[in-house]
């Protein structure tokens, strides 16, 4: 009884006199300073501190800058390798996950800067939905467990209700959606999938509260795979659709066991590459660079299909420019120019694919 007063005594001086702080997400960026803080969820409990041409690690909560982050519950710790090998770790990026991608050549890169994009998450705020799409067995739901095992460490390909989505989509940076038909989207799964891919805060009443609200924002990429397309244009306008087809089927696949072992052993290798290609490649000048990429979608695409999407295909953009140094495709496209003519690819496909779905 004695120890439980000082307790209770000790967490009332805190609430008193020390600093408050609003529920913390799994990721922090300090866009004055260019500056991110990703969370490893490590033993240790330590933060990955991003900058412009430099990383170090720093401790959760008691750092110089008293950023406070919480652990995404599904993702498995990270070791941050100071030493890895860019190179390297793009070979088994490529082997393990692009060639291994059953679509077109352009939707590959797509995805790929996808992944990219997870530490810079909060630079864009509408997301948008990725869609992979496709009939039976074409390998849709391999490359979401690809993704998932490479961000996460495991499958966590998953289906759920729309309350638990949207706690989901405050904590993690991947949220999936696996064989979600066009039946299914309706009610509250449509308010989850356009609050995510808006970036809207969403409001809601306090449980056991007549009067106070609970404010919930996303922090998530949505990735959804089924067979049928979205039928509101709502949605269509804000879904960028992958198509997977059997004919772009890998023949020297592994099947998904072994290529998912495979990728938790690169995990660290892999994650350490693209901490230092943000760090040192894109986070410096970013703000500049990002105008330049909405000035050059803005003006050759002014009326395409995905234009609310603008500020995420420039920050795909950015990153596209980086991964071409590592993963190229000789033929389509001169030098410096072939992350262009993937981005004309993309927008041309998505044009098409929503044109067909409306």
């Amino acid at each position: 009884n004695g120890a439980r007063l000082v307790i209770q005594n000790i967490e009332s001086q805190a609430y008193l006199h020390g600093d408050h702080t609003s529920v913390p997400g799994w990721i922090f960026t300090n866009f004055k300073e260019n500056t991110i803080y990703f969370n490893l969820c490590g033993e240790y409990n330590t933060l990955l501190k991003i900058g412009p041409g430099k990383i170090e690690t720093v401790a959760n909560g008691t750092n110089a800058e008293r950023v406070l982050l919480r652990n995404s519950p599904k993702m498995l710790p990270i070791r941050f390798m100071a030493d890895a090998d860019i190179g390297k770790a793009m070979e088994r990026l490529k082997a393990l996950i692009f060639d291994n991608l059953a679509c077109d050549l352009a939707d590959r890169y797509f995805v790929v800067c996808l992944l990219f994009n997870v530490v810079l998450l909060q630079y864009v705020k509408a997301r948008g939905i990725t869609k992979f799409s496709g009939t039976k067995g074409c390998g849709k739901t391999s490359a979401a467990s690809m993704l998932s095992a490479i961000i996460y460490g495991e499958d966590c390909v998953t289906t759920g209700s729309a309350a638990s989505d949207f706690s989901e989509a405050a904590v993690s940076p991947l949220t999936i959606s696996d064989n979600l038909e066009s039946d299914a989207v309706r009610g509250g799964k449509r308010d989850f999938l356009l609050t995510a891919a808006t970036g809207i805060t969403r409001q809601k009443r306090k449980a056991g509260s007549d009067s106070d609200n609970v404010y919930e924002r996303s922090c998530t990429q949505l990735l959804v795979t089924s067979i049928e397309p979205f039928t509101e244009p709502e949605l269509i306008e804000r879904t960028n659709e992958i198509v997977f087809d059997k004919q772009f089927h890998n023949p020297a696949f592994k099947e998904a066991i072994a290529v998912e072992t495979e990728l938790r052993d690169a995990r660290n290798l892999i994650w350490s590459a693209i901490f230092k290609l943000v760090s040192h490649n894109i986070l410096p000048n970013i703000e500049q660079k990002k105008a330049d990429a909405l000035k050059i979608i803005r003006t050759d695409y002014p009326n395409h299909s995905k234009a609310r999407l603008n500020e995420l295909y420039a920050m795909l953009y950015l990153i596209l420019g980086e991964v071409v140094k590592y993963i190229s495709q000789p033929g389509h496209g001169a030098d410096g120019l072939e992350a262009r003519w993937i981005l004309d690819q993309w927008i041309i496909t998505q044009n098409k694919r929503s044109f067909d779905n409306e």
